[in-house]
């Protein structure tokens, strides 16, 4: 008995020390995880209040003539902004693109050598946002954070007429999962502007998503016979299975959930092999463009992020067809 007794306080003992141990370590785990999310949010909050730190350059010294002649302007297609002001800013500006920046290049230098489209959009971004009122450090702090991109749409699907006053590149994934929350967007806005928005979709399957660039040819095989639309709510709907879709060994893939959107097969099967080279020109665009998530979507060649809300987005594209730029705001 005496034994029995002795036993259960040892064990009454060891409950309570376990008990007493388990609170006094869960105190000093919640105090070190307040101090853990105390430091965190301080560094973020530090972080916000930095200034945009620009990438390391050296200031170039391109004329004003040269800058002109190579963008095949005139001091009158500045609209007003004075070209020393322009040529400044060009010279202290960097390169839009990924690689340019890297290199340290300034827009100036970029332009005076071989400059792509996209170049001379940001360009020309540069004289729009000095015409808009904003001083130099203004515009060049623009010009770091926001890239007037120039995509070539040769061969993509397009949702509207050549002549619309906006147009908005979607680069898309049919098999992710946000681009498929932005799809009704994409309808609202061609069904509300029928005439004043052109849609120009452009495809970025990503490697987590093995069967992203079947569905893309298969997309675009659809637009081939005027089906997109109809083959793209499908491929949204179904993009968790695909994978049962897609042939081994590869082959035309999705021929099921083509012929489900009434697309003649004989032709999507000939259009889907064809696609190939629109997918490898559409993800060299995006490498070279520095684009690497979807969904995104371009204005007028600026990146856009606004809320999947279609009065959001009606908002905006109702501002430019009012004549303003939303992309000068400050």
């Amino acid at each position: 008995m005496k034994k029995i007794l002795i036993a259960s306080l040892v064990i009454l003992c060891a409950a309570v020390a376990f008990a007493g141990g388990y609170r006094l370590g869960l105190a000093r785990g919640q105090d070190q995880g307040y101090d853990a999310g105390f430091r965190k949010g301080r560094g973020q909050a530090k972080k916000a209040d930095r200034p945009v730190v620009m990438p390391l350059l050296l200031a170039s010294e391109v004329s004003a003539d040269a800058l002109l002649a190579a963008a095949g302007w005139t001091a009158e297609d500045l609209g007003g902004v004075h070209v020393e002001a322009w040529a400044r800013l060009l010279n202290l500006a960097p390169g839009p693109r990924p690689d340019q920046r890297e290199q340290g290049l300034t827009l100036a230098t970029v332009l005076a050598g071989e400059p792509t489209a996209g170049d001379l959009a940001q360009a020309a971004y540069g004289r729009d946002l000095l015409a808009a009122g904003r001083t130099e450090d203004e515009a060049r702090l623009k010009l770091y954070r926001q890239v007037r991109q120039q995509f070539d749409p040769a061969g993509a699907l397009v949702l509207g007429p050549d002549t619309a006053p906006v147009e908005i590149v979607w680069w898309v994934d049919f098999q992710c999962p946000y681009c498929e929350q932005t799809w009704p967007l994409v309808q609202g806005l061609h069904e509300q502007y029928p005439d004043q928005v052109r849609i120009v979709v452009m495809n970025l399957p990503l490697r987590m998503h093995k069967e992203a660039d079947e569905a893309a040819l298969a997309a675009w095989a659809a637009g081939q016979q005027g089906r997109f639309e109809q083959l793209a709510e499908v491929l949204f709907e179904k993009r968790k299975k695909l994978k049962k879709h897609v042939p081994k060994g590869g082959g035309v893939a999705l021929e099921k959930l083509a012929g489900s959107a009434d697309l003649d097969l004989e032709r999507y099967r000939t259009d889907y092999e064809a696609a190939r080279p629109m997918l490898e020109a559409h993800q060299q665009q995006a490498r070279e463009a520095g684009v690497r998530s979807v969904p995104s979507f371009y204005v007028n060649g600026l990146l856009v992020k606004l809320p999947r809300s279609l009065d959001a987005w009606t908002s905006y594209v109702d501002r430019i067809l009012a004549g303003e730029d939303p992309a000068l705001d400050a």
